[in-house]
């Protein structure tokens, strides 16, 4: 057997990607992979609905006119729909997870600034930052979701997995939004979106960590031989 001169100098030290590498839906990192990714767009669709039913509520605190009070509920969509291009550009120019991680963070942030507002405009503008956070988060999310499981029966199931969220979550924003504004306030309604971050960005790390970040491995090809 005889090397051909140079093959392994020139394959040392480069990154080949494996193609199996990436996830497996029914091993249990999978299916965690498939929980946080869902997990944002569950927040993403039900911070749509979830205001609506404390308007009323909200109006009555901070003394907000008929004509502003819908901003509350459309800023956040506005915001939300008009920057998902720029964000899912901004996360092929910077890194998706880098991007669903900054999303993921000043949603939450906005969301807490939201709860704590004590004027009118204070939280109009939360909601606006809010809207674009999930603009940041969402396409990053739906990317990453794309890339991390195998091609064929796996990526069809968490694909149809994350189209089902959406549904679920305008139904349940509207449910717990109810259940908040009735029990402990309408300002829960956007307190409950920052322990999720906090749950949520330890998990995350961790499933990154194991996977090996960008989901390839490195491997040194054996050198080329011939006879």
């Amino acid at each position: 057997m005889e090397q051909v001169p140079g093959s392994a100098e020139s394959a040392r030290g480069q990154a080949v990607p494996v193609a199996g590498s990436r996830l497996v839906l029914r091993s249990r990192l999978g299916a965690l992979t498939l929980l946080l990714l869902c997990a944002v767009q569950f927040l993403g669709i039900a911070d749509a609905a979830i205001v609506n039913v404390a308007l009323p509520s909200i109006q009555r605190s901070l003394h907000f006119s008929q004509q502003n009070l819908q901003w509350v509920a459309s800023g956040y969509i506005l915001t939300y729909g008009g920057f998902l291009l720029l964000g899912g550009r901004l996360g092929d120019l910077l890194g998706r997870r880098r991007m669903l991680i900054t999303g993921l963070a000043v949603f939450a942030l906005a969301s807490l600034a939201a709860g704590l507002a004590n004027t009118s405009g204070l939280l109009v503008a939360a909601r606006l930052v809010q809207g674009a956070g999930g603009a940041l988060m969402a396409p990053a999310a739906l990317s990453e979701l794309t890339t991390t499981f195998r091609e064929g029966k796996d990526r069809d199931t968490a694909l149809g997995a994350w189209g089902a969220i959406s549904g679920i979550a305008a139904a349940a924003g509207v449910f717990f939004g109810g259940l908040l504004a009735q029990g402990p306030g309408w300002r829960w309604v956007f307190f409950v979106n920052p322990p999720v971050w906090f749950w949520w960005s330890p998990a995350r790390w961790r499933c990154s960590q194991t996977t090996g970040g960008a989901g390839t491995r490195p491997r040194r090809s054996t050198p080329r031989a011939r006879c």
